[in-house]
Parts: C-alpha cells; structure tokens; sequence
C-alpha cells in the first residue's frame, strides 16, 4: 500500500537543507534545483575572508561566457540529485522496501545536492579574483648596491598570504 501510494514519487520524510522533498516526482525534484541553478548562475558565488582586520567580499561568476557560448563553471548535477532522491527507500531487498519508507517519516533523511564543478576553469577565475587580495611572501636577501665603494644592503622576510585555490574549489563542492 504506502509504496503503491508513492509510486514515481519521493518518499515523506526525504530533506535537503531544510526543504521537503516528500511527494515530489523526480520531474519535480529536478525542476526545483535547475530553478536553484538559475539563482546561482544570476547570483554566482559569494566568498568572504578577512583581510588586515577587515571583511572583503568578492562575487565569482559561475557561467563564462566565451565568444557565442556559455560555459558553466558551477552548478547542480539536477538529474543525479532527482534520480538520487527517488531512489532512497527503494533498493532490491523487499524488507528495507518496506520498513525504511516508514522509517523516514520519523527519522529524516537528508540528501545532498550533486556539484559539478569545471576546476579548470573555475580555478582560473578564482585565481584572477582573489589575486588582488594576496600578498607574496619574500626570502631574506642581499643585494649589492654599488661595488666602488662597496655597499650591500640586506632585504628582510617578509610573510605572506596566499589561497589555496584547490582547497576552496574542494570547499565550495562540499558546502
């Protein structure tokens, strides 16, 4: 009965984030992240860090545009999230068919959201944007200034911050 009832439909009980999924045909489920793929591609990503005492925030798109095409840099994978989300409650042993569909109304399941991420790319831009914001360390030098008289001149260290581009690029994938 409570199977035939959700036939084609995710199981009560199903989460992302906060939003139910419950009752939603995979259509549906894919429909709702291609509209959070919209927001993202019109709102790009927002990174925030602190810089000599003060918040910096820089926008990074999401889409590049390259001559007469787009190319996306971030998005939701839509299709594996819906035919994941459609898939949790159902397998090939008939008992967890029947007890784990119930198991959810009481004990919420959370899904994640599927990222595909062009690194390449994405990497690049992230590069570019942050850029600005670094500040390259320097070894300890000597330098000569003149030979006649001779004069040489010592160049302190001096530390630096740098991003780790493919540390954020793994973050902005988990988070």
């Amino acid at each position: 009965g409570y199977q035939k009832i959700y036939q084609g439909r995710i199981y009560p009980g199903i989460y992302l984030g906060t939003y139910h999924l419950g009752g939603l045909t995979g259509e549906e489920a894919k429909k709702f992240i291609d509209g959070l793929n919209g927001r993202l591609d019109e709102e790009g990503i927002n990174y925030i860090f602190v810089k000599d005492g003060a918040e910096q925030k820089i926008k990074v798109e999401t889409v590049m545009l390259e001559s007469e095409s787009a190319i996306e840099l971030v998005s939701f994978d839509s299709e594996k999230f819906a035919s994941d989300a459609m898939q949790i409650g159902r397998s090939s042993n008939l008992f967890f068919n029947y007890i784990l569909p119930w198991r959810y109304r009481w004990f919420p399941e959370r899904v994640n959201l599927p990222v595909k991420v062009d690194s390449g790319n994405f990497s690049d831009i992230l590069k570019q944007s942050l850029s600005p914001f670094e500040i390259q360390p320097k070894n300890a030098a000597v330098e000569i200034v003149s030979l006649a008289p001779v004069s040489i001149k010592t160049v302190e260290e001096s530390s630096g911050s740098i991003f780790n581009i493919e540390q954020i690029v793994n973050d902005t994938v988990r988070k």
